[in-house]
């Protein structure tokens, strides 16, 4: 199936959080593309939304960025839930783990 020449607009937004998680970690797409195990001109066009990446490369490349699979297709300026957990992404492990501590106690007593 031949490359699209114009971006879809879903697969555009995904692509443009890859590229901003890659940036966060200082990561160039040959670095990317070594990490994943894809093709460097592939991701390119993921990142111009110019191809539909399937779930099996959605996993790869969030792997390589050290993510969960659903944060690449989490778009916080959209919704709040997805504010949250960006918030939470963006939390130092140390911070993240207590913070994950208290919320499971606190589920703990809602269920009481």
């Amino acid at each position: 199936m031949p490359r699209r020449t114009t971006p879809d607009p879903i697969s555009a937004k995904i692509g443009a959080r890859i590229r901003l998680l890659r940036a966060e970690r200082v990561m160039n797409l040959s670095e990317l593309a070594k990490e994943s195990g894809l093709n460097k001109g592939h991701l390119s066009s993921i990142e111009q939304g110019l191809v539909r990446i399937n779930f099996g490369t959605l996993v790869q490349i969030a792997q390589a960025l050290g993510v969960q699979p659903m944060i690449l297709v989490t778009f916080p300026d959209e919704d709040p839930m997805a504010r949250l957990v960006e918030r939470w992404r963006k939390l130092p492990p140390d911070i993240r783990s207590r913070e994950l501590s208290e919320v499971r106690e606190m589920l703990k007593q809602m269920r009481a």
